[in-house]
C-alpha cells in the first residue's frame, strides 16, 4: 500500500473515530441531563443545599425555621401541579371535614380556580353571598383589598371564613358585563342542610299533575338518606314523575352522588369510571340499590353553576337515558381528588384521576350538555334562589317593595319546561297504553288459546357472549338445540375478545338456524313467536343475535319476547327429560345458587317469573377466580374446565386457602382476596409449578375452597328463608366438585336438590325458549319498543319491571303491545314536541 493509501485511511478512520468521539459525548451528557432530572436523591441534595443557604445566609434566617420552610416548599411543588392539589395544614384539613359534616362560619359561596381566576362555582342558597348578589362564574379580583390573581384555594378560603357576625369585604369582576362591583358581605353560619323542597323546605308536597320536586344543594354526608326520605314522602302521595333540582349544586362527596344515582337505575348499572395514572386509581363504580324507583320519568334540571358530583349524577341519568338534561352547559369539574392524611394533622389534596360518565365521556373541563338548552340570565336566577329562601321575598328588608314585587314576578323557565316535558310524557303515555293494552290483551288471549288447541313453535337465539346458539321449542319441548362454541378461537388471547365474538356470531347464525329447523323437522313459516337473549352480556354479541330475531319476527309477523340471560339460567333446572321441558308443575319455591363466569348470584324464587336477588357478587365472581387462578397456574383458556379435571387427582387438602365472605352473614361473594392469596403463595413457591402432582393439588385445594364457600353460603340462605329446595344453574354448574358436594350437603341437611343438566348450565338458546314461552303464556314479555339490548340489565329489574308484547305487524312498522316502559317513553316524545 503506497503513502497516499495510506494517509487517506488514517484520515478516513480518524474522522470516524472523531465522530464515534462526538456523538458518544452527546449521548452520554443527554442521558446524564435525563437521569439528574429523575434523580429522587441528587434532586434532594439540590433541595437541602437549597434550604441551607437560606437558613444561612437569607438577611431575616434567624426568624426562619425549617418547618416553615418546608411546608412553604410543599405548597409550591402542589400548587405547581393543578388548581385544585393542594399541601393542607391541619386548621385547613379540618376545614374540609367540616364542608360535609355540619355547618361553618362564612360567606356562602363555593369557588375553585378557573384559568387562574378565584372563580364563583356557584353561591349557596339563603347565605350572605346569594344575598349580596354574587353569582356563578364572577371572579374575586380582591379580598380585603388584596390581589387574589394568584392566590390558593387554601388561602381564598381562610380569608373567606370567619366567625360569624364579622364582615369581609371583597371585589367581584363579572365576565359577561365586564364590570368590577365592591360588595360587603356579614359571615354567618352556613348550614349544610342539602336536600330541600321547592319552598326552601322539608315538607315536598307534590305539585299539580302528580310531579315531585326534589333540590340538592350539595352532596354532603346525608344527602342520599335525605333524599330517600324525599322521595318516600313523594312517592306516599302518589308520585308519577320526578324533577331533580341540581342547579347551583358545587358538588360534594363521591359516595353520595352514587348513591343518589343508584336510587333511579337498575342494580349492576355503571354510574360513574374514575381513570387515572397509577392502576389503582383505575376503578368503575355501579348501582347497588335494592330498590330503585324505575317506573317514573325524570327530568334533572342543571346550570353553570352545578359541578363536580352535579355533573356525576346528571351525567349518568343522562347515558343511560333514565332522565332527561334541562338547563345550561355544567362547570365542568371532573377530576378527582384524594384526601391523604399526614402524621401531623396537615394531609395532601392530590389530583388522582378524572371521571368519565357511563359513556365515556369526560367531563373535566366540559361539563354535561343539556338535552334541551334552556337558558336563565343571572338575574333571573338570583331571583328565584330569593324566591325559594326561607322567609321569601319579604325577607329581603333592603330591598323597596318595587324591587321585591319585580323579583315575585320573576318566571323559572327551566322549571316550567320540565314541568310541560313530564306533563306530555304522561299525556302521551295515557293516549298510547289506553289503545295498546286492548290490542295486547286480545295478542295474549289468542296466543295462551292457542296453547290449548295447537302445537305452538317458538324459535329462541342466544349471543350473550363467546357461543352462538339456535334453539326451536315445539310444544313446550326442546326439540332442536343447536350450539357453536368459540373456544379455539379465543384461546390464543386467553379469554374472550368482544369484536372476534360479535364476528363469529355473525358467521355462525345462519348455519345454526338451518341445523335446529332441521333438526326439529320444521320450516320458518310454522314459526309462531321468537324469543332473544337481551341482556346482560357483551354488547355487540347480545346485538347480533337479537337483530337476528327481531328481524325474523317482523317478517314472518309473530310475537317476539326479549329474555334476561341470567333468567333463562335461573329456571333451567326445572328442565329434564327426552326432549328436555319445563316441569312447572312440579315447581318449588327455592334459594337458587347461579355461578357463571362473571357472575355469583343467590335468588330467591317463590313463583315462576316472581323472584328476587338475595346476594351476589362484590368483586370477583367464582367463574372469575376459577379463570384468574388457572392462568397463573398457566393453564390453557378455558381455565374452569381445566383446573376441575386437574382436581379430581389432586389433594384438596395439601393447600389452605382463604374462604372470602365465609363467616359473614350476607349472602354476597367476594373472589379477589382467593385470587391474591394464590398469585402470592405462587410468587413464594414458584417451584409449585415445575410439579404435575403438585399442581393437581393446587387446583384441588382452590376449588375446595371456592366450592366450600358457595355450597356453605347457599345451605344457610336457604335455612335462613325457610325453604327446603335447592336449586343450581349457569356455568359453573358443570363443575363436578361443586355438584357432588351440593349433592352430598343437601342430602345430610334434608334439602331437595335441583341442578340444571350441564348441556342447559353453559350458554344456550334452549333455556332462553322455555323461558320465552313461559312469558308469552303469561300474558308478559319485556317490551323491546326500539330494540335495545340490555348489557347491564340486573336480574331483580327483570322481576320488577313493567312487561309487555313486541308484536311484529302488516304495514309499515312495529306495533307495541302491553304496558310501555314510561323511562323509553321519554325519548319517544323528545322525538316529536318542539322545545
Amino acid at each position: 500500500m503506497n503513502s497516499t493509501k495510506r494517509r487517506i485511511l488514517f484520515s478516513s478512520v480518524s474522522v470516524i473515530l472523531g465522530l464515534n468521539l462526538i456523538f458518544g459525548v452527546l449521548i452520554y451528557r443527554y442521558s446524564a441531563e435525563a437521569a439528574t432530572e429523575d434523580d429522587l436523591y441528587g434532586n434532594l441534595e439540590l433541595f437541602s443545599r437549597v434550604l441551607e443557604h437560606v437558613r444561612g445566609d437569607y438577611v431575616d434566617g434567624e426568624k426562619l425555621s425549617y418547618s416553615a420552610l418546608i411546608r412553604s416548599a410543599l405548597k409550591g411543588m402542589l400548587d405547581s401541579l393543578d388548581s385544585h392539589s393542594e399541601f393542607m395544614e391541619p386548621l385547613k384539613y379540618n376545614e374540609l371535614q367540616e364542608d360535609t359534616e355540619g355547618e361553618f362560619g362564612g360567606v356562602g359561596i363555593v369557588v375553585s380556580i378557573r384559568d387562574g381566576f378565584l372563580t364563583v362555582v356557584s353561591p349557596m342558597a339563603d347565605t350572605p353571598a346569594l344575598r349580596a348578589g354574587v353569582h356563578s362564574g364572577d371572579r374575586i379580583v380582591k379580598i380585603e383589598g388584596r390581589n387574589s390573581e394568584h392566590t390558593s384555594l387554601q388561602d381564598a378560603v381562610l380569608r373567606l371564613r370567619g366567625k360569624p357576625g364579622t364582615d369581609v369585604n371583597i371585589s367581584v369582576y363579572r365576565p359577561s358585563t365586564g364590570i368590577t362591583k365592591e360588595i360587603k358581605l356579614t359571615r354567618a353560619t352556613i348550614k349544610l342542610q342539602t336536600v330541600k323542597d321547592i319552598k326552601g323546605g322539608t315538607d315536598f308536597e307534590l305539585g299539580e299533575d302528580r310531579i315531585g320536586y326534589v333540590w340538592l344543594t350539595q352532596f354532603g354526608e346525608k344527602t342520599s338518606d335525605d333524599l330517600q326520605k324525599a322521595l318516600d314522602r313523594l312517592t306516599e302521595q302518589g308520585m308519577e314523575s320526578l324533577i331533580l333540582d341540581l342547579r347551583g349544586n358545587p358538588g360534594g362527596l363521591l359516595d353520595q352522588a352514587i348513591g343518589v344515582s343508584e336510587k333511579f337505575l337498575e342494580r349492576g348499572q355503571l354510574v360513574v369510571s374514575m381513570q387515572g395514572r397509577e392502576r389503582t386509581m383505575r376503578s368503575e363504580r355501579y348501582a347497588r340499590s335494592r330498590d330503585p324507583i324505575l317506573d317514573i320519568p325524570m327530568v334533572v334540571l342543571v346550570n353553570r353553576g352545578s359541578a363536580s358530583a352535579s355533573e356525576i349524577v346528571s351525567g349518568c341519568l343522562q347515558d343511560l337515558n333514565r332522565a332527561i338534561i334541562v338547563g345550561e352547559q355544567t362547570f365542568g369539574k371532573g377530576s378527582v381528588q384524594s384526601i391523604l392524611p399526614l402524621p401531623d394533622g396537615s394531609a395532601l389534596r392530590l389530583t388522582t384521576a378524572k371521571y368519565y360518565t357511563p359513556s365515556e365521556k369526560i367531563i373535566h373541563k366540559n361539563g354535561i350538555t343539556p338535552n334541551i338548552l334552556v337558558k336563565l340570565s343571572n338575574e333571573d336566577q338570583e331571583a328565584l334562589y330569593h324566591q325559594r329562601a326561607p322567609g321569601g321575598v319579604d325577607s329581603l328588608t333592603n330591598l323597596t317593595e318595587e324591587q321585591r314585587e319585580k323579583i315575585r314576578n320573576v318566571r323559572d323557565i327551566q322549571l316550567e319546561r320540565a314541568k310541560d316535558i313530564l306533563k306530555g310524557i304522561w299525556l302521551y303515555s295515557q293516549r298510547v297504553k289506553n289503545s295498546v293494552d286492548e290490542m295486547a290483551k286480545k295478542w295474549r288471549s289468542n296466543y295462551v288459546r292457542s296453547a290449548h288447541s295447537r302445537t305452538l313453535n317458538l324459535l329462541a337465539f342466544e349471543t350473550s357472549c363467546d357461543e352462538t346458539s339456535v334453539a326451536v321449542l315445539r310444544d313446550g319441548a326442546i326439540v332442536a338445540n343447536a350450539v357453536s362454541s368459540q373456544i379455539e378461537t379465543h384461546a390464543v388471547y386467553g379469554g374472550v375478545v368482544p369484536e372476534l365474538a360479535t364476528r363469529q356470531h355473525l358467521k355462525n347464525i345462519p348455519p345454526l338456524l338451518q341445523s335446529a329447523l332441521h333438526d326439529s323437522g320444521l320450516d320458518t313459516t310454522d314459526i309462531d313467536a321468537v324469543a332473544a337473549t337481551q341482556g346482560p352480556g357483551l354488547p355487540p354479541a347480545l346485538m347480533i343475535g337479537f337483530r337476528a330475531a327481531q328481524g325474523y319476527a317482523f317478517a314472518l309477523k309473530v310475537p317476539f319476547v326479549g329474555v334476561h340471560h341470567h333468567e333463562a339460567h335461573l329456571y333451567s333446572p326445572w328442565i329434564s327429560g327426552d326432549p328436555p321441558r319445563a316441569e312447572w308443575d312440579s315447581f318449588r319455591s327455592s334459594v337458587s345458587l347461579i355461578v357463571s363466569g362473571g357472575h355469583t348470584l343467590l335468588v330467591r324464587v317463590d313463583a315462576p317469573l316472581e323472584h328476587r336477588i338475595l346476594g351476589g357478587t362484590i368483586d370477583d365472581a367464582a367463574g372469575e377466580c376459577f379463570d384468574k387462578v388457572a392462568k397463573l397456574i398457566g393453564l390453557p383458556y378455558p381455565g374452569g374446565p381445566e383446573m376441575d379435571r386437574l382436581a379430581a387427582g389432586g389433594n384438596s387438602k395439601a393447600f389452605q386457602f382463604p374462604r372470602p365472605m365465609l363467616k359473614e352473614a350476607n349472602d354476597d361473594f367476594s373472589f379477589s382476596g382467593l385470587k391474591t392469596s394464590v398469585r402470592c403463595f405462587l410468587e413464594k413457591h414458584p417451584e409449585i409449578l415445575e410439579s404435575g402432582p403438585s399442581i393437581r393439588d393446587l387446583c384441588a385445594s382452590v376449588q375446595a375452597a371456592i366450592v366450600e364457600v358457595l355450597v356453605t353460603k347457599t345451605i344457610r340462605t336457604a335455612k335462613r328463608c325457610g325453604l327446603d329446595t335447592i336449586t343450581a344453574a349457569g356455568g359453573v354448574a358443570c363443575n363436578s366438585g361443586l355438584r357432588s358436594v351440593l349433592e352430598r350437603a343437601c342430602e345430610r341437611k334434608g334439602f331437595m336438590l335441583r341442578i340444571a343438566t350441564p348441556k342447559l348450565c353453559t350458554d344456550n338458546a334452549g333455556m332462553v325458549a322455555v323461558l320465552g314461552d313461559l312469558h308469552l303464556k303469561s300474558g308478559r314479555g319485556h317490551l323491546v319498543d326500539d330494540g335495545d339490548v340490555k348489557p347491564g340489565w340486573s336480574l331483580d329489574a327483570a322481576a320488577s319491571e313493567h312487561w309487555g308484547l313486541l308484536v311484529a305487524r302488516f304495514g309499515n312498522g312495529i306495533v307495541q303491545l302491553g304496558r310501555f316502559d314510561n323511562i323509553r317513553l321519554q325519548l319517544h316524545l323528545l322525538d316529536q314536541l318542539s322545545i
